[in-house]
């Protein structure tokens, strides 16, 4: 209906005076201002951290590894009872969110958005097309609703005004529904109940400090050697003064004439200031580097930072506490917020998730995890060797509690090992040993006899095909 209304005009504020916020029940959204029902963006916030995105190198280099590794995720489902990864045509419309799209694209875009305002707006316009929403330019509706034990405030939706800076809501503004419009919001904000917040907002100042460092590092070299007075036994005119200070800086300023000789005469004596190295410039520089990038969740080494190079264990440590600490983190809240523009979602027990499985900057954690399956698996045996149900024993092994082991009733009883219970003595199913093929020499031919139980190659027999 929404989209019949649209072609035929009929909310047009040219037939009837109407606004698409009247028909989507956001009439209350005419002017823009401090109200609890509309949480507009920080726009001062939000242009100093797009400024330091676009000019600030350490900034920049965050938020590119960030960015890339982000997008190197496939989009999966996940089934949350064994959890296990399978890939669907309804995936299509993250793997390709636009024409020349990719799901690496879109991460890339989510990523950008919420370092420079902290939140990401993607609109479903069609079945198969999403449309970024600029943060900027968009406003969160909300209601106070009375519930049954109190009154609690609910999201109404998302209002898109690309003229937002003016006063009053624009004729090309939109409102759209929750189920619209994923929201994400890795931050939250503080101040606001669903607004989200950029990692650059408390560390603003740092990235004003390094970038006056830089901007001081670039005057250095711009005017040569740093004097920063002159000193005279007699006093001077004023025009004198203004024309020792003009012939100084054509004479020595710039960088073509950096660390060339200074010739003083009739008692002048110069006060040279303190250099890049007697300021311990680079201790400095890299002080406030190592705030921003904790703020960002990043570790120095992984941008490359000459300053912060360490051996290969080190570079190793830093690159699985970023994957663990925050890229996941990131990839779990953004397919969570991209879940609902899913088609064909089951109602429950299946999750929008993601595969890491193909990158390659995350292989040894890998490695790890598939090292960690193997000892759970190994737990898993010894559980039903011991006498308990697989069942339990697995949920035991996954939830790390004991109390879940239930006693398998077809287990065998101690010293019986390869015979299940209820057998007769002599009759159960015994399992033999293949003969080594390098001695030819024959083994026992059961698990049973009382030679082979007895014997130190006994200590980890296989039952039961386990």
């Amino acid at each position: 209906m929404r989209l019949l209304d649209r072609l035929t005009g009929r909310y047009s504020t040219r037939v009837q005076g109407y606004y698409e916020g009247m028909a989507s029940g956001a009439a209350v959204l005419m002017t823009y201002g401090a109200d609890a029902r509309r949480e507009v963006p920080a726009t001062q916030l939000v242009a100093q951290a797009q400024q330091a995105l676009g000019s600030n190198g350490v900034v920049a280099a965050i938020s590119v590894v960030r960015m890339m590794l982000l997008g190197e995720a496939v989009f999966k489902l996940r089934n949350k009872v064994d959890k296990s990864l399978y890939g669907t045509e309804d995936l299509r419309i993250l793997e390709y969110p636009w024409p020349n799209g990719t799901s690496g694209d879109l991460w890339a875009r989510m990523s950008l958005d919420i370092d420079a305002a902290g939140n990401a707006f993607i609109w479903k316009a069609e079945p198969n097309l999403l449309v970024r929403l600029p943060p900027s330019e968009v406003t969160i509706v909300s209601e106070m609703v009375q519930g049954s034990t109190g009154s609690y405030r609910r999201v109404l939706g998302y209002d898109w005004d690309p003229s937002r800076t003016d006063p009053v809501r624009s004729s090309q503004a939109q409102f759209f529904t929750v189920d619209e419009v994923a929201h994400w919001a890795p931050i939250p904000d503080e101040l606001a109940n669903f607004r989200g917040r950029s990692w650059l907002s408390p560390v603003l100042r740092e990235v004003a400090a390094d970038s006056g460092l830089v901007e001081y590092k670039n005057q250095y070299v711009d005017h040569g050697s740093p004097i920063i007075a002159v000193k005279y036994p007699l006093k001077l005119r004023p025009d004198t003064i203004d024309s020792v200070i003009e012939r100084m800086q054509v004479k020595y300023g710039g960088l073509s004439n950096a660390f060339k000789p200074l010739v003083f005469d009739q008692g002048a004596d110069p006060l040279v200031g303190a250099g890049l190295q007697e300021l311990d410039y680079a201790a400095v520089q890299a002080a406030g580097t190592e705030r921003i990038c904790a703020a960002a969740g990043i570790h120095p080494l992984l941008l490359g930072l000459s300053n912060a190079r360490q051996p290969g264990a080190a570079y190793q440590d830093a690159k699985d506490t970023f994957a663990n600490f925050t890229a996941r983190p990131l990839w779990r809240s953004g397919c969570a917020a991209l879940q609902k523009l899913v088609p064909n979602m089951p109602p429950r027990g299946v999750e929008l998730w993601f595969d890491t499985s193909d990158i390659a900057a995350l292989q040894a954690a890998e490695t790890e995890r598939a090292q960690v399956i193997q000892v759970e698996l190994s737990a898993v045996l010894t559980g039903v060797q011991a006498g308990y149900t697989r069942e339990s024993v697995v949920g035991a092994v996954a939830s790390g509690d004991v109390s879940q082991l239930k006693p398998d009733p077809n287990a065998p009883p101690p010293g019986q090992i390869g015979q299940r219970a209820g057998s007769p003595p002599g009759g159960g199913q015994t399992l033999t040993k293949t003969q080594n093929p390098a001695s030819k020499t024959p083994m026992p031919d059961s698990f049973t006899t009382p030679a082979f139980m007895g014997s130190a190659s006994a200590k980890n027999p296989t039952v039961n095909g386990y």
